[in-house]
């Protein structure tokens, strides 16, 4: 019954005092001597008190672990959101760069006229792939309820291709950038590491 009070409680509850309150009505009984009267007071109030403490204390520690374990899948969520956050800024980053820098004349020697397009296509493309990922980690902390799937598969519906920072020519919808920036960011990296080195400004500065 999550979200609810359950009902055992209330009923298990009432159930033990009527269990008591049929014996404090022969209270008034007339016993064949005291000790039996005293007797019989004393087991009514123990057949209806005894029941009640175990039922709150197990009522109070069911409560209380039912707090401390979303206490602390609440933090575990926050520390993984904060792990997270790196690589949620990792394609912005890219992005902005290949953005800031495409019509940059020096980079095409790095890259070479034949690959400075190809290359600086697919590292985008890869990009954006991760850049889906920022979406849907941002849409992971606002829904806690409903199906996680189908919320995802509306977050990828409403990513239209105007709302995207960098736009790919070539590929018509987001499997295509996956499966080519996939295959081709091994590559691209490697490109980019070994032609770096020969940039101008690098130069400059070393």
């Amino acid at each position: 019954m999550d979200g609810e009070s359950p009902v055992v409680w209330p009923l298990m509850g009432f159930s033990c005092i009527m269990f008591g309150a049929f014996h404090v009505i022969a209270w008034e009984f007339h016993f064949p001597s005291y000790f039996e009267e005293v007797l019989w007071i004393r087991s009514s109030t123990v057949a209806m008190a005894s029941p009640l403490i175990p039922l709150a204390l197990s009522y109070f520690l069911i409560r209380r672990g039912t707090r401390a374990l979303s206490c602390h899948q609440s933090e575990a969520a926050k520390e993984a959101f904060t792990q997270l956050r790196p690589l949620r800024r990792l394609p912005e980053s890219w992005i902005q760069l290949f953005q800031t820098n495409a019509d940059d004349p020096g980079w095409r020697p790095v890259f070479g006229e034949e690959f400075y397009q190809d290359t600086r296509d697919n590292i985008i493309a890869y990009a954006n792939c991760l850049h889906e990922l920022k979406g849907l980690v941002s849409l992971g902390r606002k829904t806690r309820k409903g199906s996680p799937g189908k919320s995802a598969r509306e977050h990828l519906e409403r990513s239209s291709s105007t709302e995207r920072r960098v736009q790919v020519r070539g590929w018509k919808n987001m499997e295509e950038i996956r499966r080519a920036g996939h295959a081709s960011f091994l590559h691209c990296a490697n490109l980019c590491w070994c032609r770096l080195a020969k940039h101008p400004l690098l130069r400059r500065t070393a």
